[in-house]
C-alpha cells in the first residue's frame, strides 16, 4: 500500500525543527553522491538529533543542474510525496532427509522504472513458481526456500530487508541460486567470477579484482542503513560498523560457479562464467558472506525497457531455465 505524505525538506546548515512539524510528514535530506570522505553525513547528523523511530529511505538523485528546480518544488506550500511498499514473498519446502540444509531459491517481482518487467524479472518468478510446483510433489533432499523478492530495481531494498528480518545462518545454506532474465535467452551467464569477463565483454582491471577480493560488496554498504531503528542506543556503532567494515565475499565461490556450469554442459545448454552478469539479489547475499550465484539470461535486448513484454518471451527457455535449476537443487543437496 502506498504511503502518500507532505514533505518536509531540511537543507545544509539550516537549523532542526521540531520534532513535531515532522509528525506525519515525509523529511528530505541533502546527501553528496558517493562522498567518501563523509559517507552519510546528513544521515548521521539527523540520527544524532531526533530520538525517533523512523523508516528511512535513500529515494532518488539527481543531476546538479536540477537540483535548484527540485529544491524549489519541494519548498512549495502542500508539496507531497508518493512512496510505494512492497512485501517480500517467501515459501519453504521442508526436506524430510535433511531439512536442517537449505537451499534459496531467488528472483524478484519488480521492474525497472518503465518497463513492464517480463523478463526483468517475471520470467525468474514463474521459474521459481514451476519448480514450486514440481518440488511439492517429488520433493528435495534439502529444504528449499523461495525468495521472491521486491525493490530489487531500487537497491536491493528486498534482500537487504529480508536479511536484516532474519538471523542467517550461513552455514546451513548450502546455496542461494538467484534467476534472472530467464525467458529470452540465448546463452546464461553464470556468476558473479572475479576471473571473467564481464556482461559486455570486458573483464575488470585487477586493482578492482584485488578490492573486491580484500572488501567484498562494498558498493552495497549505504544500502545496508536505510531502515534504522532510532531508539537504538547502539545505532551509529551499527551504522560505522556498516559503513566500515566487511562486506561479505568479492565473488561466488569458484566451485559453485564450476559447478552451475557443469551442470548446464551435462544438459547441453550454452552457458559460461561472467563477473557481474546480471545486477541483481545475488549481490546483495554475496555481502551476507552466502554462497550466491546468478543464473543470468542473455540475448533479450528488450529485457528491462518499455517493450518487455510477456509477447517477448519463449517456453523453451523458461523449462531450460527451470530444468537447470532443479538439476541443480537435486546435485547440490546430494539428492541427484
Amino acid at each position: 500500500m502506498p504511503i502518500s505524505a507532505p514533505v518536509a525538506l531540511i537543507a545544509p546548515g539550516e537549523p532542526w525543527p521540531p520534532a513535531g512539524q515532522l509528525q506525519g510528514k515525509i523529511v528530505v535530506v541533502e546527501e553528496s553522491f558517493n562522498d567518501d570522505a563523509q559517507p552519510n553525513a546528513a544521515l548521521r547528523a539527523l540520527v544524532e538529533h531526533y530520538g525517533l523511530p523512523a523508516p528511512f529511505q535513500g529515494a532518488l538523485s539527481i543531476w546538479p543542474k536540477d537540483r535548484a528546480a527540485f529544491e524549489r518544488l519541494l519548498r512549495q506550500e502542500g508539496t507531497s510525496v508518493r512512496i510505494p511498499v512492497a512485501e517480500n514473498i517467501v515459501a519453504e519446502l521442508r526436506a524430510r532427509e535433511r531439512p536442517e540444509q537449505e537451499i534459496w531459491l531467488v528472483a524478484h517481482y519488480d521492474s525497472a522504472p518503465g518497463s513492464p518487467g517480463a523478463d526483468g524479472s517475471a520470467s525468474g518468478v514463474g521459474v521459481l513458481l514451476e519448480l514450486a510446483r514440481v518440488l511439492a510433489k517429488t520433493g528435495s533432499p534439502v529444504t528449499v526456500r523461495l525468495l521472491v523478492l521486491a525493490g530489487t530495481s531500487t537497491g536491493y531494498e528486498g534482500s537487504v530487508a529480508y536479511a536484516q528480518a532474519h538471523d542467517i545462518e550461513v552455514h546451513r545454506v548450502l546455496a542461494v541460486l538467484d534467476v534472472e532474465r530467464a525467458g529470452a535467452w540465448r546463452r546464461l551467464l553464470i556468476g558473479h567470477d572475479l576471473d571473467a569477463p564481464g556482461a559486455e565483454g570486458a573483464p575488470l582491471t585487477a586493482v578492482e579484482r584485488e578490492r573486491l577480493r580484500q572488501e567484498g560488496q562494498f558498493f552495497l554498504r549505504g544500502e545496508q542503513v536505510r531502515t534504522l531503528d532510532l531508539g537504538d542506543g547502539q545505532l551509529l556503532a551499527r551504522i560505522e560498523g556498516e559503513l566500515q567494515g566487511a562486506a561479505g565475499l568479492g565473488e561466488s565461490p569458484p566451485e559453485l560457479v564450476q559447478r552451475v556450469l557443469a551442470v548446464g554442459d551435462a544438459l547441453g545448454y550454452p552457458a559460461t562464467a561472467a563477473s557481474y552478469p546480471c545486477a541483481t539479489d545475488y549481490q546483495a547475499f554475496l555481502y551476507e558472506g552466502l554462497p550466491a550465484v546468478v543464473i543470468c539470461g542473455e540475448g533479450n535486448g528488450l529485457a528491462g525497457l518499455p517493450y518487455d513484454t510477456a509477447e517477448t518471451l519463449r517456453a523453451e527457455p523458461l523449462a531450460r531455465a527451470a530444468a537447470l535449476v532443479y538439476h541443480l537443487v537435486m546435485e547440490l543437496g546430494g539428492g541427484g
